[in-house]
């Protein structure tokens, strides 16, 4: 089950989109992003699901699901109640192993074999890494891209040619509402792709966390940062660490990284430097004979304060010794 869809802002603006009626536009944005879809583009969902997560009623559900199956938006399967969002793959990327794997783990549960078949095929198509192989059954399964109700053979075999019609048309256009959920185009879908292809599936804090980066970055620098840390086998909070240390160093463009790379490889060149060692200026010197000579001389003056003071002790005594007399 996921528990993150993105969403352009342009899916408002997309030609097919702006011709529905505001329940159309509820329902067809809801089958892109409630908490059923899967990687695959294929999950399983019944009418009363829909009904009430929407509040539309089950006759309203019918009908507008049946609109954009026509359309060659959607295919739906009531007996096994899986829907397959038709275009869904093409815009949101399995080119990363990681991902790739879940859409193989994904596919082992679709239970129409229409569907896998889709699914593979479009993987192959895309250029996606699955492993995958289709392998045919025996059963065939009923309802496959055809209304919510019961339909007669003819009836199936008409609307499944007016179903391949329409895909071509829309595919020529190129205009399916769907392509409004991730722009090819956008910077932060390419890291987002980035991404996925180095480190892993993206979760709606990631997705944050990258789009808030471009915008105090760009995208060149975070794309290289990312390149950085792939290729240093780390995650990406290590490419953070590298936006912040080319932040903290004024590193604005790739033409700053790359100059200081050159600066660092020159330090690295340079190594360590040899310590200089200054000897003591003339002056210096004889400033410390200097010392040494006023030593001695302290000392020539301490002996004759004590010689004197002795000459002075003896006067004193002599004189006693006459008083005495």
């Amino acid at each position: 089950m996921s528990v993150f869809r993105q969403i352009q802002t342009t899916y408002w603006e997309d030609v097919y989109v702006e011709d529905l009626e505001s329940e159309e536009k509820l329902l067809f944005l809801y089958l892109l992003t409630n908490t059923h879809t899967r990687q695959c583009g294929v999950y399983e969902i019944s009418i009363r699901a829909i009904s009430i997560d929407t509040g539309l009623s089950k006759e309203d559900v019918k009908t507008i699901m049946d609109q954009l199956i026509e359309s060659g938006k959607i295919q739906y399967n009531n007996a096994n109640k899986e829907i397959y969002i038709v275009n869904w793959l093409k815009y949101n990327s399995a080119k990363s192993p990681k991902v790739a794997s879940l859409v193989d783990k994904e596919i082992k549960d679709i239970k129409t074999p229409e569907f896998e078949s889709e699914v593979i095929t479009r993987c192959q198509e895309l250029g996606y890494p699955i492993k995958t192989k289709y392998e045919p059954k025996d059963n065939v399964s009923i309802g496959y891209g055809y209304s919510t109700d019961s339909l007669s053979i003819q009836e199936r075999n008409n609307n499944n040619n007016k179903n391949n019609n329409n895909n071509h048309n829309n595919n020529q256009n190129n205009n399916a509402g769907e392509q409004a959920t991730t722009a090819n185009d956008s910077p932060v879908q390419k890291l987002i792709e980035n991404y996925q292809n180095n480190f892993g599936v993206v979760n709606p804090t990631i997705f944050q966390t990258i789009e808030a980066d471009y915008s105090d970055f760009g995208y060149e620098l975070v794309e290289e940062a990312m390149k950085r840390a792939a290729v240093d086998n780390k995650g990406y909070r290590y490419a953070q660490g590298i936006l912040k240390n080319w932040e903290k160093k004024n590193i604005k463009t790739l033409e700053d990284v790359k100059a200081e790379d050159v600066a660092f490889a020159n330090r690295q060149k340079g190594g360590r430097k040899p310590v200089q060692r200054e000897t003591l200026p003339d002056w210096a010197q004889e400033t410390g004979e200097e010392t040494k000579n006023t030593g001695t001389s302290n000392q020539e003056s301490m002996e004759k304060v004590n010689e004197e003071l002795q000459k002075l002790l003896n006067r004193n005594h002599t004189r006693s010794v006459d008083v005495g007399k």
